[in-house]
């Protein structure tokens, strides 16, 4: 479980061949979310436009915003851009996310709820550790977890890595003035990620 203060408002808030990050995919499938089972995955975010998505192995990878996506799949990294991908939302800032659904992966940390608090200018989380994998298997090798934030739904600009397993919160301090949206990732020692917590949001005035 994972949860949030901070501020003084706030709601309950993871190619089948190798390419280089200028390469598109052969084809990209332009698709909403959950046009087919295939659409239907679990999604880990792994960068905001313009950025690069790292991962482990080949996976499905998913680029676009509010429900329209290119889905396309790839091993190992890619760029999140239109040049890469095609433009599936026009004006519209976009993500990518990466295919979780892999024997290995960590289990998610579960859904996070907020509560009041009295720090200005300062977030802090609380999650619980995952106990098991993404397949039932219990998990003996997490590593760490990545608490990524930005100032837009879906779209975390800042990443802050904790490589200790043992650490279940974080303190974001010194935020300037804006409605924050917040997630947690667990990942273990072969840095495989697990899908991300349901967002948190908090406000700070």
């Amino acid at each position: 479980m994972l949860s949030a203060c901070g501020g003084s408002n706030g709601g309950d808030a993871k190619a089948t061949t190798a390419l280089n990050d200028s390469d598109g995919p052969a084809e990209a499938s332009l698709a909403r979310e959950d046009s087919s089972d295939a659409m239907a995955a679990a999604w880990s975010f792994c960068s905001s436009e313009q950025g690069m998505c790292s991962f482990s192995g080949t996976r499905k990878v998913r680029y676009g915003s509010g429900g329209l996506y290119k889905y396309a799949t790839y091993n190992g990294k890619v760029r999140c851009t239109n040049s890469v991908f095609g433009d599936p939302v026009p004006g519209k800032v976009k993500t990518c996310s990466v295919s979780v659904a892999q024997t290995g992966d960590v289990e998610a940390p579960t859904a996070p709820h907020t509560r009041p608090t009295t720090q200005s200018g300062n977030i802090t989380l609380a999650w619980i550790a995952p106990q098991t994998n993404a397949d039932g298997s219990p998990l003996t090798d997490l590593a760490g977890y990545r608490v990524r934030y930005g100032t837009s739904s879906g779209s975390y600009s800042n990443t802050v890595e904790i490589d200790d397993p043992h650490k279940l919160n974080h303190v974001l301090k010194g935020l300037p003035a804006s409605t924050y949206y917040l997630v947690v990732a667990a990942y273990n020692s072969a840095n495989i990620e697990s899908l991300a917590s349901a967002e948190v949001r908090k406000s700070i005035e």
